[in-house]
């Protein structure tokens, strides 16, 4: 805020609804500076960037989870490790549209995989201290044996309409919430 606070109730989606600012975000120093701004938050933005690699329509989804894996919280590795399925499952796609003959669509899907998978293992490797490469089920078998050791956190509300029913993720934060 102008008188030097720090502003909680943020909220982490860049506004890209004027074709200036939209021009703007297209230029890569751009999305990396308002990510390590991001970072600058610490902790406290946790929650928000949660939400955000939780929305999978965000389109900058993979610059807030480098922001998660720069802030080093253990909160975030459950949403980090469903962006990581997600690229996994994108990558058994177009191995099947392959199958069937397609072409153009199964390179962008691998190709989006690729940048999915690399940004959570690099958060992943810097919030745990570990190297498991690209192997999710190692990563998954880490999470269950630190994250059970950790009081149990509920996923932030992405909805709050009245009579709307929030989306059910399999992945919670904390693996001994999983019973």
């Amino acid at each position: 805020t102008p008188d030097g606070r720090r502003n909680q109730d943020f909220k982490v989606v860049p506004d890209d609804s004027s074709p200036e600012i939209a021009q703007a975000l297209q230029i890569e120093q751009n999305r990396q500076k308002w990510a390590k701004e991001l970072v600058g938050y610490g902790t406290i933005a946790v929650p928000e960037l949660i939400k955000a690699v939780l929305d999978e329509g965000n389109k900058y989804r993979h610059f807030l989870v480098w922001a998660l894996g720069e802030i080093k919280d253990l909160r975030a590795v459950s949403c980090i490790l469903k962006y990581y399925d997600e690229a996994l499952s994108q990558e058994r796609l177009a191995k099947s549209l392959e199958k069937i003959g397609l072409k153009d669509q199964p390179a962008q899907l691998r190709k989006e995989a690729e940048l999915k998978k690399k940004y959570a293992i690099e958060a992943l490797k810097k919030i745990s201290g570990k190297d498991f490469g690209d192997n999710y089920s190692k990563w998954e078998q880490w999470w269950k044996e630190v994250g059970s050791k950790l009081p149990g956190a509920e996923l932030p509300k992405l909805y709050e309409v009245k009579g709307a029913k929030p989306p059910s993720y399999k992945t919670k934060l904390s693996p001994s919430s999983q019973k």
